[in-house]
């Protein structure tokens, strides 16, 4: 083999040794992120064991003279007489289609009054700012529900807006719910949506303390924290059993899946370790004849 032939050749090779090497760079790369996502369904088969869900005390439909534990719903808490309230003088309450508010169960004689919205028109705010345009801007307060979680656990929060708009706008008071208890102690009304629809997020909310559990009687009005529920007799923190085994399964078939790819890229990183073997192998042969090349013809020329 000639040497501009010898030197083309090695070229080629050394082109070829590139893309092995990149080859195997990718395929580690792609280990590399199947050991993280191992690691990520890991963590969920772990949190999946260890979730909890709070239970709560409700009669049974069929004998109400029968007490049973259910996980928490609006629906359950409604059934056993209880509120959920932010702790700031706000209640959370379901809208009925009628346009009412949807109220607990067992709580006619604890509640004094429901007074609904009416439509005022507010007067001119003396402090409102004034754009270049002569335009008043108005000054809105949001109170914000705690966040809802679906089951892909994709999270969307609601913000209910009072406004204290400009002179002859029309602004809507919020609905109020007294109770009897403490001479006549009210909270704004805010319509609970989706959270109050979702048995994770009422979980979530109490858990995180965004939300407390209000049990309002004649005489009194009281609130669970999160912390509280393990010492009261209507409530449960408890390990939640009921998903484990399609977490398992979901587990071992994720699992199953990943070893399967690892085990794919493992058979390609060594056919390219062998076809690096042999091409590094002929290039070396190659760059030795080209030097053997070389130095014969520097030889040739110094003996002359």
């Amino acid at each position: 083999m000639g040497l501009s032939s010898s030197q083309g050749r090695l070229l080629l090779l050394t082109s070829r040794l590139s893309d092995i090497e990149l080859n195997e760079i990718l395929l580690t790369q792609r280990q590399q992120q199947l050991a993280i996502d191992k690691e990520n369904v890991a963590k969920e088969y772990h949190a999946a064991l260890n979730n909890h869900k709070i239970n709560i005390k409700v009669p049974d439909v069929n004998d109400p003279s029968k007490i049973e534990m259910q996980n928490i719903s609006y629906e359950n808490m409604k059934d056993a007489g209880y509120f959920l309230t932010d702790g700031k003088g706000h209640i959370y309450l379901k809208k009925k289609p009628d346009g009412t508010w949807d109220i607990p169960h067992n709580t006619d004689d604890a509640i004094c009054d429901i007074e609904y919205a009416t439509t005022e028109t507010s007067e001119t705010n003396d402090s409102s700012d004034t754009s270049q345009n002569g335009n008043e801007t108005a000054s809105e307060q949001d109170v914000t529900t705690p966040t809802a979680t679906d089951d892909n656990g994709t999270e969307s929060s609601q913000t209910e807006t009072e406004s204290s708009t400009s002179a002859n706008q029309a602004k809507k008071k919020p609905d109020i719910l007294k109770f009897k208890a403490r001479d006549g102690i009210s909270y704004e009304i805010i319509e609970g949506g989706d959270f109050i629809n979702n048995t994770n997020s009422i979980k979530d909310a109490i858990v995180n303390g965004a939300v407390y559990i209000l049990k309002v009687e004649t005489t009194d009005v009281t609130t669970v924290a999160m912390q509280e529920l393990n010492s009261n007799t209507d409530f449960e923190y408890v390990l939640d059993t009921s998903d484990d085994a399609q977490a398992e399964s979901k587990y071992e078939y994720e699992m199953a899946k990943i070893s399967r790819q690892d085990n794919m890229i493992d058979m390609e990183m060594q056919q390219l370790e062998t076809q690096h073997e042999a091409v590094l192998k002929e290039y070396e042969s190659i760059r030795k004849v080209i030097s053997n090349n070389i130095d014969r013809t520097f030889n040739l020329f110094s003996d002359g």
